[in-house]
């Protein structure tokens, strides 16, 4: 008896282990094949072809001209975050930072192994929660697959202008690519904490915005003829089948044009915009903005808004913003001029902006600031978007 009760304590063990087995792998072989969402699926990391470019990286950045240019600059911090791991905590929950402090005195630092010149990673051997663990190895992998990655958006984002420059030949408009280095790809940091802080799920081959471009137009008859012209590209036909390889929130996709799916309403901010996610050749899927010129300069003064609401889930209570680069952002774009440009532009909003401007005035000085948000600082704030969009609708009463 006992030894039938032992094989089957035995057999229910094992099939437990095979339950959990199983598991695991579906969820590694969803993240590797996501051929059904509009992505670049699960991207490898090879141990040499990193360690050569990372070493090609510091190359670049001995040359002290190359370190003064936005390509430098952004180089740099990439450095840094691939190599420091302190760097990382912007990047992980505050519980998570807190235990590795706690357990981890020499977090950040390097430790020589006995015998050995070479060196190990801080942490190693330490006994971290799971979801510690968890959490600071899959940023660690995220960083590598990341730089990897980074230098096809570069070439993606040279693509991408190239075929704005055609649209733009054949029915006007002006390409207005983001500010920043490589032409104005997405950062480094702000690639990995969309990946991390903001949607940790996510991994590096569903960023989809890295590589973007707007073009401008005067009004919107011009900026429809650019989306026909673009529907009918080669790198917009290669993910047509994608629902989120366009949405239109003007709404003006028809039936006799195959675009009628694609249709979708206003932000709940009020903003508009017509969005392309087109695959370039080098299977990038790059971002591709088409506006008016009133719509986008109303676009720019709201970023900022959009930039603090986005940080919390419920708007009802207060939350804190605790990344110190995004408050420092909104100390710095929240200006005296941005005040005055909506208090002139948008006088219907004088009142909430009251509530907006004690909620700067709130924001400690120093290099690590944080900024906590009150339920009528957050109410305010989206009056103040939808004041900034309405009139964005209106043709000339943005501009300067």
């Amino acid at each position: 008896m006992f030894q039938d009760f032992s094989k089957a304590l035995l057999d229910e063990i094992q099939r437990r282990e095979i339950a959990k087995t199983r598991a695991k792998s579906k969820k590694f072989l969803a993240q590797i094949n996501k051929q059904q969402n509009l992505s670049q699926g699960f991207l490898l990391v090879n141990q040499s072809q990193y360690k050569r470019e990372l070493a090609e990286l510091k190359a670049k950045l001995k040359n002290s001209t190359f370190q003064q240019t936005p390509e430098g600059q952004m180089s740099k911090l990439m450095l840094a975050i691939l190599e420091n791991d302190t760097e990382l905590e912007k990047y992980l929950d505050k519980d998570v930072v807190e235990e590795i402090h706690h357990k981890d005195l020499r977090w950040g630092s390097e430790k020589p192994k006995p015998n050995t010149s070479k060196t190990t990673k801080v942490g190693t051997g330490i006994r971290y929660s799971d979801r510690t663990r968890n959490q600071l190895s899959s940023l660690r992998f995220k960083r590598k697959q990341l730089f990897l990655f980074y230098k096809r958006i570069i070439e993606a984002q040279v693509a991408l202008r190239v075929l704005c420059d055609d649209v733009v030949s054949t029915v006007g408009g002006k390409v207005c690519a983001p500010p920043g280095a490589f032409n104005g790809i997405k950062s480094f940091n702000g690639a990995l904490n969309k990946i991390t802080q903001r949607e940790r799920n996510d991994e590096v081959g569903d960023l989809k915005d890295c590589a973007r471009m707007t073009i401008e137009f005067d009004n919107q008859k011009q900026m429809l003829l650019a989306k026909a012209k673009i529907a009918q590209s080669q790198e917009f036909l290669a993910v047509k089948g994608y629902q989120k390889a366009l949405k239109d929130r003007y709404s003006s996709g028809t039936q006799e044009d195959g675009l009628l799916k694609f249709n979708s309403s206003a932000q709940k901010s009020g903003y508009k915009d017509i969005k392309f996610f087109l695959k370039m050749s080098n299977g990038v899927i790059g971002e591709l903005q088409l506006n008016t010129k009133d719509m986008l300069i109303a676009k720019e003064k709201e970023h900022v808004i959009y930039d603090i609401l986005r940080e919390s889930k419920d708007q009802t209570k207060p939350y804190t913003i605790s990344n110190p680069d995004v408050v420092v952002k909104i100390r710095e774009h929240m200006n005296d001029g941005w005040f005055s440009f909506i208090e002139t532009k948008v006088p219907e909003v004088k009142e909430a902006l009251v509530q907006v401007k004690q909620m700067v005035k709130n924001i400690p000085m120093g290099i690590s600031p944080t900024l906590t948000v009150m339920p009528k600082q957050a109410e305010a704030l989206n009056k103040v978007s939808l004041g900034l969009y309405a009139k964005g609708e209106l043709p000339g009463a943005l501009v300067v």
